[in-house]
């Protein structure tokens, strides 16, 4: 009786291991936010659905329990620092790292430093870092960086302020100083002078940023004194890259009922449909959005992990040709933009994809450029 007893509870033991094996994750993806985490609705909310495409498509899980669960395939886990420090950055990613996640994506520039170190420390983890540069990667190193032409997309939404603005000027709120968002207000700039000369004479185009460090993406109240400001001066649309400090924007768009422009994700789309009133009324005065669709790498690269176990290209670059970036134009605005406007975008979208359009991405390129279309 005693051997049959030892008998079964070796099976149930060995059943046990069977399972256990059968449902723990074959692949483990992480990603590290900015300190500003999930609830942005921009960047890093953008990001988390590229998670989200990967846990529907290749049957993963969330390690967080009120994400979805598609399956036990691929593992998933986001982080997010205590602060914009670099050893809270660090931090994050040793700890996701340590816990076997094989692909981490760092997002935001600010992870540049810190993403290095990891590598370094991690040899068998491959990062992603989205938004920053990493120069001299050798094809075997364990980093690969991902960019977006933020320019084109910007053009093209420049174009809608310098067609929708009524002979007012229009303006441009950015968050931390840096070459990244520089590209994202030269491009806009250069979209509106494009189609409306008025705007190329000097003070029209408004500019200004938030601050010299990360805290500039989350600091909403700053960047609703800087709109209110420039709706005062006579903007009648306003276009922000400036993260989560750019709900702001939307408050004093409202105030003003004058427009505004998102970016990243459909800021209108999302708003709308938000729980808070306050934000549901700022949802329509949200023009459209320049979409940057973080989530498209995140799940490309994603794949060629899973599929192949390794993520083979070191720089990559996303921009109108992968329809990476580009605006939001669905129900929700559909009648805020009428058909000429679209179809005068079409035509700009096509010349800029065949080289037939140079889009400035930074100050100095747009002064030259202008001196080419005058």
């Amino acid at each position: 009786m005693k051997r049959i007893s030892v008998l079964f509870s070796c099976l149930v033991l060995t059943l046990a291991a069977v399972g256990a094996q059968a449902t723990s994750p074959q692949f483990k993806i992480g990603m590290a936010f900015d300190s500003s985490g999930l609830g942005d609705k921009s960047f890093n909310d953008s990001a988390y659905e590229g998670l989200a495409e990967v846990a529907k498509n290749f049957n993963g899980y969330f390690t967080t329990p009120n994400d979805p669960k598609f399956g036990n395939n691929v593992e998933i886990k986001y982080a997010v620092p205590r602060s914009n420090s670099e050893p809270d950055r660090l931090a994050v990613l040793r700890q996701l790292a340590r816990e076997g996640y094989k692909v981490i994506f760092t997002i935001g520039f600010t992870y540049t430093d810190s993403t290095i170190q990891a590598a370094k420390e991690f040899p068998n983890v491959h990062f992603v870092l989205v938004d920053g540069f990493i120069p001299n990667l050798k094809p075997n190193d364990n980093i690969t960086v991902v960019n977006f032409k933020e320019h084109e997309g910007s053009f093209l939404v420049g174009m809608i302020a310098g067609l929708k603005n009524d002979g007012g000027k229009i303006g441009f709120i950015g968050g931390m100083t840096s070459a990244l968002i520089e590209k994202f207000e030269s491009g806009f700039r250069a979209g509106a002078m494009y189609v409306n000369p008025a705007l190329r004479q000097r003070d029209q185009i408004l500019v200004q940023y938030i601050g010299n460090d990360p805290s500039a993406f989350n600091n909403p109240n700053r960047a609703y004194q800087i709109a209110r400001d420039m709706y005062r001066q006579g903007a009648t649309v306003i276009y922000h890259a400036a993260g989560g400090s750019g709900l702001g924007l939307f408050r004093a768009a409202r105030e003003a009922q004058k427009w505004a422009i998102g970016v990243d994700a459909d800021q209108r789309l999302v708003l709308s449909a938000d729980s808070n009133r306050d934000n549901r009324e700022q949802a329509q005065w949200i023009l459209t959005s320049m979409l940057k669709r973080v989530n498209r790498p995140v799940l490309l690269l994603s794949r060629d992990f899973i599929r192949s176990g390794r993520v083979a290209e070191r720089y990559q670059n996303y921009g109108l040709n992968f329809d990476a970036v580009g605006f939001a134009y669905n129900d929700s605005n559909r009648s805020l933009l009428s058909r000429d406007i679209i179809q005068r975008i079409s035509d700009v979208r096509v010349m800029i994809t065949n080289n037939q359009l140079n889009v400035p991405s930074s100050r100095i390129e747009v002064e030259e450029w202008l001196r080419t279309i005058r």
